[in-house]
């Protein structure tokens, strides 16, 4: 009897270890948690005054708006399109080439780090991996795409 109230003890400690996160930090970031975050890492980064910040976030919460209207039909070209539009925006906004590239060396490590956190490999591009995107996760620096 004692090791079957243990057991159920035990069992209650564990289960909502094993039933994982709380629902409320399971919640997907929203596009203004999102691009304020990479604002603020691009603004450190590639040191960036307030009204350039100010633009960076504008820019990437544009693209996550589009990102969640588009990439749910599964169009890999759409999504490159979306990347390449927010790309052109940065490139004007930057507007030096070393800051630009900066700017394109990170969103690569970023794009490598999600690729790695998913397991996606052998080239395959993560937008055509049938992977949902989890921008703005701190930790695997999932929030660039």
């Amino acid at each position: 009897m004692k090791r079957l109230i243990a057991v159920i003890s035990m069992l209650i400690t564990i289960m909502p270890l094993v039933n994982g996160q709380n629902r409320d930090e399971g919640t997907m970031p929203t596009s203004e948690e999102r691009s304020k975050k990479i604002a603020g890492k691009l603004a450190q980064k590639l040191v960036l005054n307030k009204s350039e910040k100010d633009s960076v976030q504008v820019i990437f919460s544009d693209f996550f708006d589009n990102l969640k209207i588009y990439h749910s039909a599964g169009d890999e070209k759409i999504v490159m399109a979306l990347e390449k539009t927010r790309d052109d925006k940065m490139k004007i906004l930057l507007k030096t080439s070393l800051k630009f590239e900066e700017y394109t060396s990170y969103m690569q490590d970023l794009k490598a780090k999600h690729e790695k956190s998913l397991g996606v490999g052998g080239g395959k591009n993560w937008e055509g991996s049938g992977h949902h995107h989890n921008e703005g996760t701190e930790g695997d620096e999932r929030n660039g795409f």
